[in-house]
């Protein structure tokens, strides 16, 4: 993947911090598709395409809503997506955020 330099909103030296969009489909299954990066965020372990899909459909609508979402995470050098970092709404009512990281094992 090519990573959409519009869709970049910070980086460093060796990370870029980016925007999921449905067109990012192929990052979010290699990552959430993964049982390794998975098996301490869902309840068993894994998650299906659908529910890949439904995640990504989520952290979309998180940003929308909120202004936050775990953002993909990509090497500057490779434009290769190793995860996402970031904030989700946990109580909204009082302001208070999840952090959150998601990265391949690899990484």
């Amino acid at each position: 993947m090519n990573i959409i330099m519009g869709k970049i909103f910070l980086s460093t030296e060796r990370l870029a911090f980016s925007l999921w969009s449905e067109e990012d489909i192929s990052d979010a299954l290699e990552l959430w598709g993964n049982p390794e990066v998975t098996k301490f965020i869902t309840s068993n372990g894994k998650m299906s395409e659908k529910q890949v899909c439904e995640r990504l459909k989520k952290e979309i609508e998180t940003y929308t809503n909120a202004n936050v979402q775990y953002f993909p995470l990509y090497l500057v050098e490779t434009n290769k997506n190793i995860g996402c970092c970031g904030l989700r709404p946990y109580d909204p009512k009082n302001n208070i955020f999840e952090m959150g990281i998601h990265l391949k094992q690899q990484y």
